[in-house]
């Protein structure tokens, strides 16, 4: 299976604090989001951006709105 450099954003299910991180993930966007979202549990895939980018990003906590 063919594999690709992402930056991926995540959100945590239980305090909405925000990580981005350098990872491989298939080029198959669902089989992507299946993939990280199983290596990160608590997790949800937010965005998934081609190439290494992590070191040079911003994550930011979201708010609960309620």
């Amino acid at each position: 299976m063919a594999r690709r450099p992402y930056t991926v954003v995540l959100m945590s299910t239980d305090n909405l604090s925000v990580s981005i991180v350098n990872s491989a993930a298939p080029l198959d966007r669902a089989k992507a989001r299946w993939e990280i979202e199983k290596n990160n549990p608590g997790c949800k895939l937010v965005a998934l951006i081609p190439g290494h980018h992590a070191a040079a990003s911003w994550g930011f906590h979201v708010d609960d709105a309620s």
